[in-house]
């Protein structure tokens, strides 16, 4: 077996330390990527919690104006059928004006 020279071992060693170097380089830049990935997915997940308020925000106006119509459907149909009753009465009121005015007719008609 031969021993390696100093001259070897001082080859080796620098190309040991390059490679070294280099493996850190790699590794530098590996990391300054994660730490964009990083960021990027904190700014998506800020900007997702922005759009849920934003959603939740919508939903509940639009839940407010679900229950505005209701109630103004149901007094529209309260109003419906409170005017379905004037008018029933006023029916009625016309009919009974019309017959007094008939029974006027002949009182007329009688006292002449």
């Amino acid at each position: 077996m031969t021993t390696p020279s100093g001259s070897n071992i001082q080859a080796l060693l620098t190309q040991l330390a390059q490679a070294t170097a280099q493996l850190a380089q790699s590794s530098n830049q590996h990391n300054s990527k994660l730490d964009t990935l990083i960021d990027q997915v904190a700014q998506l997940a800020q900007s997702s919690n922005q759009h849920n308020y934003k959603l939740d925000t919508l939903i509940d106006q639009v839940g407010h104006l679900t229950e505005g119509l209701l109630e103004m459907k149901l007094m529209i149909q309260e109003q419906t059928a409170a005017t379905k009753q004037q008018a029933e009465s006023f029916k009625q009121q016309t009919e009974v004006a019309r017959i007094q005015a008939e029974t006027v007719a002949q009182l007329v008609a009688l006292v002449r």
